[in-house]
């Protein structure tokens, strides 16, 4: 059975970032306690989460809203410039605008779910001009009202109007996966070849390396 829309994870999957971020991790890390995020740290407690879920991991205890607020909005000014340095890789992932431009054509409902912070949303908007197929007041982002992505999910297909569980949803990291699989939509991964163990492991309904190879089937 066909699905009735597709929620796309963005850093990582739409756009493959995951190195800056990692930097930009680590150089809040050492500032804050001297040394840099470990391997573990950063494959199994920095992607998928928020902002002030990763600070408080590097903190070993929670901190307040205003103070997480603080530092958030210091580590992404720094990604993004980041960013804007590297114009080479700064770009939206190989087959993406293809796919998007095919869903919009058959009129399939599609949103952004995504765990970074609103100027980083309002950062890729412009930049990768995502108003061609998204509606940028229906992103989902971390506006520190979702506990995790489960919460996420449901809102960025109610916005859409499909149900959660009719939905595709594309993810990259191992905690949106198992989100996903939370609220029963179908999930495919994207990720290289090192990943596919853990990614069936998971349960996933398909695994990419790129957008190049996505079943548009399983859509219209």
């Amino acid at each position: 059975m066909k699905k009735k829309g597709i929620l796309f994870d963005f850093n990582g999957t739409l756009f493959w970032d995951s190195h800056y971020h990692e930097l930009a991790w680590n150089a809040m890390s050492e500032k804050l306690r001297g040394v840099p995020m470990s391997h573990e740290e950063l494959t199994s407690k920095m992607h998928g989460r928020n902002n002030k879920q990763v600070l408080e991991m590097i903190f070993t205890h929670p901190i307040d809203d205003d103070y997480s607020r603080q530092l958030s909005e210091e580590k992404e000014a720094s990604y993004r410039q980041m960013c804007l340095e590297n114009p080479e890789s700064f770009k939206l992932a190989p087959g993406v605008i293809d796919l998007l431009n095919e869903l919009k054509a058959h009129n399939v409902p599609m949103n952004i779910a995504s765990a970074s912070i609103k100027p980083n949303i309002d950062f890729f908007v412009e930049h990768f001009q995502l108003a061609n197929w998204f509606d940028p007041d229906k992103i989902v982002y971390d506006d520190g009202s979702h506990e995790n992505k489960i919460s996420m999910f449901k809102t960025a297909a109610e916005l859409i109007g499909i149900p959660v569980e009719e939905s595709v949803i594309v993810e990259d990291s191992v905690s949106g996966i198992q989100f996903g699989k939370a609220v029963h939509a179908a999930v495919i991964a994207l990720g290289d070849e090192s990943k596919d163990a853990r990614f069936k492991e998971l349960g996933v309904d398909g695994i990419i390396r790129d957008f190049t190879e996505f079943d548009r089937s399983i859509l219209f």
